[in-house]
């Protein structure tokens, strides 16, 4: 149009479009060379690691996949942001990786260069505790999800209405694990039905340390990881071939269901004298009372009863009390066909028609997060509680087979009996 002023398109030329690209490439190969040497660095330490340090470099990857989206912007701005990125993220693994290093080195004991922790005198095992440095690296230890589930197994006991005609007997402080999922999971996918044995295992060595055993696995409570590579290891020394051939040899990184033998062999393996016996319906194989012979739940009962009744302190003196009697002695190892649970106490209630009823007091890790918080609130109400943790013989009966692991009073495996422990059918 006739005097009108026109705003033309800005053009760029194109050795000024050369220079940017050129600056943008620049920033794109600092970037990748960064990442690379991140990558690097972390299969060394898995490598080192043996497959046990993993680090979770899931997020990481993420990132870089959304830097590398970001990159294709043609501004070198962006460029420069997603490079101090980079550099962010891999210093904060560094240090991570530095913190779970420290924390590997400070744990049980347990000293770089070293492949087994440092024990008391009183306590030092003499079988198959060599235990390799790499199982307490990363990832390696479990917290419980209540740190003493027998206080408040307790608790209900003494606010029961059948109290004053109860006599109960209950372990020492014992932590709860629990099956991830629980019975409020809808999709039957995402339910642990396959690690109740490793969860057992967990408990009685979270009331082993707490009660004479202070450095049993370094301290502090394994992972399934971590005792998953230990049951290999112990395997490789000799102990129970025959139950290292029925699961293959292999259990690392699987869902294997593992049973009394396998929890047997972790706690040898610390020396911790620990012994099965075996119930049958109709036999008196495992114990000498002939009565015992009724069902293999009233033998599991009796067996029960006497272990925790038998190292009982005078504390609450038994019936009539409403306070369960503190034993000595630690959990049960309770397996049956297709679970197991750890027993922690025995309650013999007296019925208005004279008779008695006797019930096991139970930690089941089946009952998952959910069903143990709901636990939790039926004991601070003070009723419902029931259903959790007591068992009567009526369903016991349900199955006509069990065993029992049972940690032996003089719980040390010696060195006379360090053979014999390996062999898991001989008692120690």
């Amino acid at each position: 149009v006739p005097g009108a002023t026109m705003t033309g398109l800005i053009e760029v030329s194109d050795e000024e479009n050369e220079h940017a690209g050129v600056a943008l490439q620049s920033d794109d190969a600092q970037l990748a060379w960064q990442l690379q040497q991140h990558e690097d660095l972390l299969a060394a330490e898995r490598l080192t690691a043996h497959k046990v340090l993993q680090l979770e470099g899931s997020d990481l990857l993420c990132t870089r996949a959304s830097c590398n989206q970001e990159m294709s912007l043609p501004a070198a701005a962006t460029a420069c942001s997603d490079f101090e990125l980079a550099l962010r993220l891999q210093q904060e693994e560094d240090e991570e990786v530095a913190k779970r290093s420290s924390r590997s080195s400070a744990i049980g004991g347990i000293h770089v260069g070293s492949s087994s922790p440092s024990y008391p005198t009183s306590k030092k095992p003499r079988v198959g505790n060599e235990v390799s440095r790499s199982h307490f690296m990363a990832s390696s230890t479990a917290a419980p999800l209540c740190s003493d589930a027998v206080a408040l197994i307790r608790r209900c006991i003494a606010n029961a209405s059948d109290a004053a005609r109860s006599e109960s007997y209950l372990c020492g402080p014992t932590p709860f694990f629990f099956q991830p999922g629980g019975k409020r999971v809808a999709d039957a996918a995402f339910r642990d039905r396959w690690s109740c044995g490793y969860r057992n295992v967990q408990m009685l060595i979270g009331h082993l340390q707490l009660h004479g055993w202070p450095q049993l696995f370094g301290g502090l409570v394994p992972s399934i990881e971590t005792l998953q590579v230990e049951l290999e290891r112990l395997w490789a020394s000799g102990f129970d071939p025959e139950g290292r051939q029925q699961l293959g040899g292999v259990v690392s990184g699987t869902r294997k269901w593992i049973g009394t033998s396998e929890a047997c062999v972790l706690l040898r393996g610390q020396a911790v004298r620990c012994n099965i016996v075996a119930f049958r319906s109709g036999t008196t194989t495992t114990t000498t009372d002939p009565a015992d012979a009724m069902s293999a739940a009233s033998a599991v009962v009796e067996r029960a009863w006497r272990h925790f009744r038998d190292s009982a302190s005078a504390a609450g003196n038994g019936c009539g009390t409403a306070v369960a009697s503190a034993s000595s002695r630690p959990p049960l190892y309770l397996q049956h066909d297709g679970h197991s649970r750890t027993v922690v106490g025995v309650q013999r209630r007296s019925e208005r028609c004279g008779s008695v009823t006797d019930f096991l007091l139970v930690l089941d890790p089946g009952l998952g997060q959910y069903g143990f918080e709901d636990f939790s609130s039926c004991a601070e109400r003070g009723s419902g509680w029931e259903k959790f943790v007591k068992r009567s013989l009526a369903p016991l009966r349900r199955k006509a087979e069990y065993e029992l692991l049972v940690v032996e009073p003089d719980g040390i495996i010696t060195e006379a009996q360090a053979a014999a422990a390996r062999c898991i059918a001989r008692r120690v």
